[in-house]
């Protein structure tokens, strides 16, 4: 703790409301409360009531007291409720200029982005996904979407059918992209027919990341699939304290999350929907729809920001069997090489 902590809490309870530092004095005052674990239940209210005289152009002030709100929630998915955060704007650092984007996006805060992607079970992940009530419509699909994606590679299709169904009754631009998995009966048709949806929308993602964030405030990210979490040789990754967020989350639930994400995060985004495809090619040829998705495969394995030495390989397999077996078909002949 601070070693003037004392003497700050003292301070800052002098200064008036009128004063141009009473927001910042309270903040910090509240901040060290929190760290020196005084009485929760007390801090929550002082800090609703700062949140209630904070004018609303005031942005900055309201995300900080909001962040102090979310770290001193009761639970979880209180602390999500005040988890959203305002755009003030977005630049470039290899483009001089400041894009379009939505003025009323909100964004979920890093640290929570963090605890999920790090800490977090997919188990977690469905519930929050299946409640209508904590995020704005558009937050609520991107998470969807990444939901959706984490549960078809844990293989959990029980989780991604919940969250294809979802997604269908609240977005009609997805019901018709999503019909095919959502009608599949068996567990290789589940596997293939998510692969094909992944293979058609390329810029989802299996974490929270800017990746995700932009999706949510400019409609689109630009992604070309997955990359191994931690990304850190393309956009950084910055690391957060999220002690005070650990508190939401037993034990056994964290060890859940690692095992999981241990097996996750190794996923090679071209590989994997290529050997899906590639797999159910072979069981059940006379598909209709193989031939596109042995052609979506291929483009997979040239236009993915991340592959390894394997991935070639997937892509001659994918290639043959669609020469071979498909030969006048229009995918093929839209398939002249593979990479």
């Amino acid at each position: 703790l601070h070693p003037l902590k004392d003497e700050i809490i003292k301070k800052s309870l002098e200064i008036s409301p009128e004063s141009p530092a009473y927001f910042t004095a309270n903040y910090y005052r509240l901040k060290l409360l929190i760290e020196a674990e005084k009485d929760l239940g007390e801090i929550r209210k002082e800090i609703d009531n700062i949140l209630k005289i904070i004018p609303e152009e005031q942005l900055i002030a309201k995300s900080h007291f909001k962040d102090l709100r979310m770290i001193a929630a009761r639970d979880l998915k209180e602390a999500l409720t005040y988890s959203l955060r305002d755009v003030l704007g977005i630049k470039y650092a290899y483009e001089k200029r400041y894009p379009y984007f939505d003025q009323d996006a909100l964004l979920i805060d890093k640290k929570i982005k963090q605890l999920f992607n790090e800490s977090l079970p997919l188990e977690i992940w469905v519930e929050i996904a299946l409640s209508n009530d904590i995020f704005p419509s558009e937050t609520t699909k991107q998470f969807q979407l990444v939901t959706f994606i984490r549960s078809v590679l844990s293989e959990d299709f029980e989780s991604a059918g919940k969250i294809a169904n979802a997604l269908s009754v609240a977005n009609p631009d997805l019901k018709e992209e999503l019909a095919d998995f959502v009608r599949a009966k068996n567990y290789n048709e589940r596997k293939f027919t998510a692969a094909i949806f992944i293979l058609k929308n390329r810029e989802l993602g299996y974490v929270l990341d800017s990746q995700f964030d932009a999706k949510i405030v400019r409609g689109h990210s630009g992604n070309r699939w997955w990359c191994p979490y931690p990304r850190k040789h393309y956009f950084g990754h910055e690391s957060y304290e999220i002690d005070n967020l650990m508190r939401f989350v037993p034990p056994e639930k964290v060890q859940k999350a690692e095992s999981e994400n241990d097996k996750l995060y190794k996923t090679i985004a071209p590989n994997y929907l290529s050997e899906a495809v590639i797999d159910y090619a072979v069981r059940v040829p006379n598909d209709p729809r193989v031939p596109e998705a042995l052609h979506l495969s291929v483009m997979s394995t040239r236009f993915a920001w991340c592959k390894d030495e394997k991935t070639s390989d997937f892509s001659r397999r994918a290639f043959q069997i669609l020469h071979n077996n498909y030969p006048h078909n229009n995918w093929t002949k839209m398939t002249p090489y593979w990479y």
